[in-house]
């Protein structure tokens, strides 16, 4: 047993796997596994990584020798990324992200910076958060609600998919990617009595906004919430107090 176990699982841009050959890595594997090693190491403190822009990522194509760059688009990034905030990950960490392949790939590059000016913003709230409970709907979506003791973010990831890369894809040498289908969903957040909700907001790329929800007792139904390619996962957060809206912004400007 260690202090902290580090683990990482991708399933983009035809990374290698030590899973089952010939089977390309299904597009929830990263969550699957990265919670499976949450649990395991409980009590103790997780960190996952997940997918930067790397050059183990491309590929020869064989008899040829032509050189593909692969890597992920900005829609299998958020969505890895925010599986390490969902499983309980105490930090966060990529693999790798090399200098020179961030002019040729500027859209994942840009969808980093905005996964982590928001993970900036509810950092301290992750870090002190478990899991309070998970909303898992196959081939549709899952949401991840972490409790804190002022905040609760809900995070939410799509399962719904357009295209799925193959293995014989990737074994050819093929720039192949998911593509996210549309989907629209709600889901409900039972709050504890111990917590009391003063503000819903949703958080995305350092910046707040409104969502739709209503309120039946001490449950709150996020409403209508619209995912696809480009909006492959979302964060909500659920403050206790009005004040920790300016500190959130305070963590992101920058």
């Amino acid at each position: 047993c260690t202090d902290i176990q580090g683990f990482d699982y991708y399933v983009a841009a035809c990374c290698p796997h030590i899973t089952v050959a010939g089977k390309h890595p299904p597009l929830r594997g990263a969550f699957d596994q990265l919670y499976l090693v949450y649990e395991n190491h409980m009590p103790h403190t997780t960190w996952a990584y997940t997918q930067g822009v790397h050059s183990g990522w491309n590929a020869t194509i064989p008899v040829i020798g032509t050189k593909v760059y692969r890597q992920p688009n900005p829609a299998e990034f958020r969505l890895q990324t925010l599986n390490v905030a969902m499983v309980g990950s105490k930090g966060l960490m990529y693999f790798q992200t090399e200098e020179e392949l961030i002019d040729r790939f500027t859209d994942t590059w840009a969808e980093m910076g905005n996964v982590n000016r928001d993970f900036h913003g509810i950092k301290p709230y992750l870090l002190e958060g478990t899991i309070h409970r998970i909303i898992d709907v196959p081939d549709s979506h899952i949401v991840s609600i972490i409790r804190s003791r002022e905040v609760m973010a809900a995070i939410i990831v799509n399962l719904v998919t357009d295209v799925e890369p193959t293995e014989a894809q990737c074994l050819s040498g093929q720039d192949v990617h998911w593509i996210l289908g549309n989907n629209t969903v709600s889901f409900d957040v039972d709050i504890p009595r111990d917590f009391e909700v003063k503000k819903v907001y949703e958080l995305r790329s350092g910046q707040f906004f409104n969502p739709q929800f209503s309120v039946n007792g001490r449950n709150i139904t996020i409403e209508n919430v619209m995912l696809g390619h480009n909006d492959a996962g979302r964060i909500f957060v659920l403050i206790s107090d009005e004040s920790i809206k300016d500190d959130m912004i305070s963590r992101m400007s920058y």
